[in-house]
């Protein structure tokens, strides 16, 4: 469309009402014949009018396509690039002890990714971290999925340590590290799609 501001939206609807004075009308309609942009308006605007005034339950054909194209469509990215993980379970809110471990001060977390579900162990003693050891899961239902290649990266304070899950999907990091209250970051890095991360609450 073009630039034409002669009359507003609004105006053209009042015109389309027949809720305008005669001597406006009568400018409207020289000045309609000579701009195609403000003959378009007043299509438009008709349109309209037949659904205020009829008070119609469904717009007249075409309407709402040519209503769509008069907005500038935003796009989105199609896939993010990295995706926080969901926390939906910790023992320790839940006052239930870790199934996995004999440790009275192991932790067990469930986060919950796009497709899959992390179960998780944390091996605490005091202030001490030993051991984190998860499990990448299909959620329920989709056994039959093969679970994608991913490398998986845990950042506890200034160092790395990277792994890789077993054929099952478990995963274990040895650890000898001092927990100073900040979460530990679990990067899922896989091949295909977007990252996922785990913050774990220590």
């Amino acid at each position: 469309m073009g630039s034409c501001n002669q009359y507003d939206n609004l105006l053209w609807l009042s015109y389309a009402r027949g809720r305008l004075d005669s001597s406006v009308v009568r400018e409207m309609e020289s000045h309609v014949g000579t701009c195609d942009e403000c003959r378009e308006h007043l299509s438009f605007s008709r349109k309209i009018a037949a659904i205020i005034d009829v008070e119609s339950p469904e717009p007249p054909e075409g309407w709402t396509e040519e209503a769509a194209a008069k907005f500038e469509y935003i796009g989105f990215p199609e896939t993010p690039s990295e995706i926080v993980a969901n926390l939906v379970f910790d023992s320790y809110l839940h006052a239930t002890e870790a199934v996995r471990s004999r440790n009275p001060e192991a932790r067990h977390l469930t986060f919950e990714l796009p497709g899959f579900d992390i179960d998780l162990w944390v091996e605490t003693s005091g202030r001490h971290l030993s051991t984190v050891t998860g499990h990448l899961m299909p959620k329920a239902g989709r056994s039959a999925v093969i679970l994608p290649e991913v490398r998986l990266e845990l950042q506890v304070e200034d160092r790395v340590y990277s792994t890789t899950p077993n054929g099952f999907g478990e995963f274990s990091f040895p650890l000898d590290a001092h927990l100073d209250g900040e979460p530990l970051e679990l990067r899922f890095i896989f091949k295909e799609g977007p990252c996922g991360t785990v913050f774990i609450p220590c």
